[in-house]
């Protein structure tokens, strides 16, 4: 018996390094349970919905010894109907428990479930448990066999308990891996091919990630840059702002600011954005800002276009946020423009009500936050 317990063990870390080694230790565990079959699948209390196929986030969901057509319809039919499940969520997570404990097998013959799902495939004892549960949903093992198997005696029950806390353990292993995984594809596949510069920060301002075009920026050193791996601007009052910014995003405002070229008077425009709790967990350390670094004369005018459609922007209105984008002063774009202050104060209004924006400042960083999507 030390010895399957050891194999399983084994397995069972496998798999939480490699997802397709579930069905291989759903196979040694059917076995030394003496079982048809096993499976690893997620039930939702809520909805009474079992999900018995794997899937990108859930790809830990697997089966041994059993078949196809059946656990379809588990997952379509039968999870409703599955009278075993209609108790087990008291029993929470880590806690083995026979099929007789969940509900009489002298009353198991007369249920649809028995009928329809579980004496088609020769099944009528089992025992399961929820690895993990969250709220409704849990993350639950089940083996089964058939009558004339005969109830599970106390050494597999024992054998069961003891491998539910390496099961717990590979299986939030699992996840952490996944979302790392998520993490380097949000990296290299979805940050790196925006056509906006951006880094993740932490809430004193330490730079976790920059894309490529944050990275480029910050080579130049002239404007916004990086010093102690912190995020800062070659000039002292720039650099104070970028402070400042900071401090109100960590309370959850956000804002925006420009950081001048100290040799060529070159601007940059930053917006920094509070990051919900969740994202990007799985870096190394928690990233709670996100900064959006533009340089309004090579920002990607392209995408007005489709900004314009999306708010019905007239084309005077166009010009103006375009210009708006490039200029410091509204007395700079109207003088661009070559028209009066008053016009331009209106043509502003009516951005904002479409945009539902408040300034000039919440304007730009609206857009701003529209560059994330790429082309529009």
């Amino acid at each position: 018996m030390e010895e399957q317990f050891d194999e399983l063990v084994g397995l069972i870390y496998d798999a939480g390094m490699e997802p397709a080694a579930w069905r291989r230790f759903l196979e040694c565990f059917s076995e030394a349970m003496h079982s048809a079959g096993s499976l690893l699948f997620v039930h939702d209390f809520g909805t009474g919905r079992s999900t018995t196929a794997s899937s990108p986030n859930r790809s830990f969901v697997a089966q041994a010894r059993t078949d196809e057509d059946f656990l379809e319809s588990l997952q379509k039919e039968f999870g409703h109907a599955n009278v075993w499940l209609q108790n087990a969520k008291r029993y929470g997570e880590g806690v083995p428990v026979i099929s007789s404990q969940l509900y009489p097998d002298a009353d198991l013959p007369k249920t649809e479930f028995f009928s329809g799902w579980l004496k088609p495939q020769d099944y009528f004892y089992s025992i399961g448990g929820a690895i993990l549960q969250q709220g409704d949903v849990s993350v639950r093992v089940t083996t089964l066999r058939s009558r004339r198997a005969g109830i599970y005696t106390e050494s597999e029950i024992a054998l069961y308990r003891r491998l539910m806390p390496h099961l717990q353990r590979a299986l939030r292993i699992h996840w952490r891996l996944s979302l790392e995984q998520e993490t380097r594809y949000l990296r290299e596949h979805v940050l790196d091919r925006i056509n906006q510069a951006v880094a993740l920060l932490d809430g004193d301002g330490k730079v976790l990630f920059a894309n490529r075009q944050a990275e480029a920026i910050f080579r130049e050193g002239s404007g916004p840059l990086v010093i102690n791996q912190r995020l800062t601007a070659a000039g002292a009052q720039d650099a104070a702002a970028i402070r400042e910014n900071l401090y109100q995003t960590r309370q959850g405002f956000g804002g925006s600011m420009d950081v001048k070229d100290i040799g060529t008077g070159q601007r940059w425009m930053i917006t920094f954005m509070p990051l919900p709790n969740a994202f990007t967990q799985s870096l190394a350390e928690q990233a709670h800002i996100m900064a959006l670094i533009a340089e309004p004369g090579k920002l990607a005018t392209g995408n007005l276009g489709g900004f314009a459609k999306i708010y019905r922007l007239t084309p005077a209105e166009t010009r103006v946020l375009e210009q708006l984008l490039l200029k410091e002063s509204t007395q700079e774009i109207a003088e661009c423009l070559q028209i009066g202050i008053k016009t331009l104060r209106t043509q502003l209004s009516a951005l904002f009500a479409k945009t539902q924006t408040k300034n000039q400042r919440e304007l730009v960083k609206f857009y701003l936050s529209h560059l994330m999507a790429g082309p529009m």
